[in-house]
């Protein structure tokens, strides 16, 4: 399976007016990658591929903003449960659909909300690519980095 981070649109902005400098962390079982920042925007594009090779767990999907202080960086989030991702990986090869959800507060639930009151959306892509019955992996495509390579 092919997960690409597309874009986000509508992030809100930090407490002094100055935007986003987003990430997104993509968390599938106990693996977890993230894009590159794009700074200063609400609404970034990635275009990031990860290739995943471990089925039936769930996907996290976290906006962090690089500039705040590490107990504060998650934006918002999006969750897929791996019963999803199983009914998704019984597509045939080849398949591919295109999702935008908004985010939410891992908090308390509620929508996180940008500039003029719109609701921030994370944008992403999955596709079913071939693979090796037995392999159970999980690594960012090429232009990707683990999160232990970030500063």
């Amino acid at each position: 399976v092919e997960v690409t981070i597309l874009g986000a649109r509508h992030l809100p902005r930090r407490d002094r007016g100055a935007a986003c400098d987003a990430r997104v962390r993509v968390i599938f079982g106990e693996n977890v990658f993230d894009t590159r920042i794009v700074k200063n925007s609400v609404s970034p594009d990635w275009n990031e591929s990860f290739l995943i090779r471990e089925e039936y767990s769930s996907l996290t999907l976290e906006i962090h903003d690089a500039a705040l202080t590490p107990s504060k960086t998650r934006v918002g989030s999006f969750f897929m449960l791996s019963r999803e991702l199983k009914g998704i990986m019984t597509n045939d090869f080849g398949w591919e659909r295109t999702y935008s959800f908004n985010l939410r507060y891992q908090e308390n639930g509620r929508y996180v909300v940008g500039d003029e009151g719109i609701r921030s959306v994370l944008t992403f892509r999955i596709r079913i690519l071939e693979h090796e019955p037995d392999s159970r992996i999980i690594y960012p495509a090429p232009d990707a980095c683990p999160r232990s390579e970030k500063a």
